[in-house]
C-alpha cells in the first residue's frame, strides 16, 4: 500500500448509524458517483436525516482508484482480503465500520456487461450475503431481506433488469465477513442498461434504493427480494462483424 488516506464524510446526527462505501475496486466508479450525489443532496438540504447518521466513504481503495485497477498498490484485491487482512486498506475499512456500530451497511460495486436477467442486461444486482458456507437464511439475513424488500416495493418502479447476485459464500469478501460477524449489509452491483454505458440508470436506481431502505421497516416478508431473478452471465460485451 502507498498509504493514501481513506477520506469519509459524516451526514446527519441522528441516533441510527449507517455505513456506505464504494471504490473498493478502482475501476468500479458508479458507486463513487452515487455517494457524491448523496453528499450533494445533503449539502442542498434535500435529505431528511433526523433519525440517521450516514457514514460515507466514497473511495475505499485510493491506490487502485488512481490506477483505475482492481488491486491496490501492492497488487492485492481488497475484496479477497477480509480474512488475512494483509492490506492497510481492508483493516482500516473494517475498523471504520465497527467504530460506528451501524445498524446496516451498503457495499457498492460495479458488475461487467456480460451479466443479465432473463436475457435483459442487468443494470443492477442485489445481494444480502450469506453468513456461512451452507447459505442458510439466518434471522439476520432474513431481517435484512425483508427491509430490502420493503424498500423495493416503496420504489414503485419496474424491476426488469434488476437481479439477485449469487449468495455463494466467500469468507474473504467483505459482505460475507460482515454478515458472519453479525453486521447486516446489502451489496449493490451496478451494471449497464441498453444504450447506457455510463450507467446513469444504475446510479439513479442505487441512490434511490439506499434512501428508500433507510426508512423501510421489518414488517412483512422477503418475497420481493426472493422474486428477483438470479444474475446470470453470458451476454456478449463486443460483437465484431464483417472482419
Amino acid at each position: 500500500s502507498e498509504e493514501r488516506p481513506l477520506l469519509y464524510k459524516k451526514l446527519g446526527n441522528g441516533p441510527r448509524s449507517i455505513c456506505i462505501w464504494a471504490g473498493m475496486h478502482g475501476n468500479e466508479t458508479t458507486g463513487i458517483f452515487m455517494l457524491l450525489a448523496l453528499v450533494e443532496l445533503f449539502q442542498k438540504k434535500q435529505l431528511d436525516l433526523a433519525e440517521f447518521t450516514l457514514h460515507v466513504l466514497p473511495v475505499a481503495n485510493p491506490d487502485a482508484y488512481v490506477r483505475y485497477s482492481r488491486t491496490n498498490g501492492i497488487g492485492i484485491d481488497l475484496n479477497r482480503d477480509f480474512r488475512a487482512f494483509q492490506t492497510i486498506e481492508s483493516a482500516k475499512l473494517i475498523g471504520w465500520i465497527k467504530m460506528h456500530e451501524p445498524e446496516l451497511c451498503f457495499n457498492l460495486h460495479d458488475q461487467r456487461t456480460i451479466f443479465h436477467t432473463d436475457g435483459i442486461p442487468a443494470f443492477t444486482s442485489l445481494l444480502v450475503p450469506s453468513a456461512e458456507k451452507s447459505r442458510a437464511v439466518t434471522p439476520l439475513r432474513k431481517k435484512t431481506m425483508v427491509r430490502l424488500s420493503n424498500a423495493l416495493v416503496s420504489m414503485n418502479t419496474d424491476l426488469a433488469g434488476v437481479g439477485r447476485y449469487t449468495d455463494e459464500f466467500y469468507p474473504t469478501a467483505i459482505g460475507d465477513y460482515l454478515m458472519a460477524n453479525g453486521l447486516p449489509n446489502i451489496l449493490i452491483e451496478s451494471g449497464v442498461a441498453v444504450g447506457d454505458f455510463n450507467r446513469k440508470k444504475a446510479r439513479a436506481f442505487g441512490l434511490n434504493l439506499i434512501l428508500k431502505t433507510l426508512n423501510a421497516g421489518y414488517e412483512g416478508g422477503s418475497e420481493p427480494y426472493d422474486a428477483l431473478p438470479l444474475n446470470e452471465n453470458g451476454l456478449l460485451e463486443l460483437v465484431f462483424t464483417n472482419v
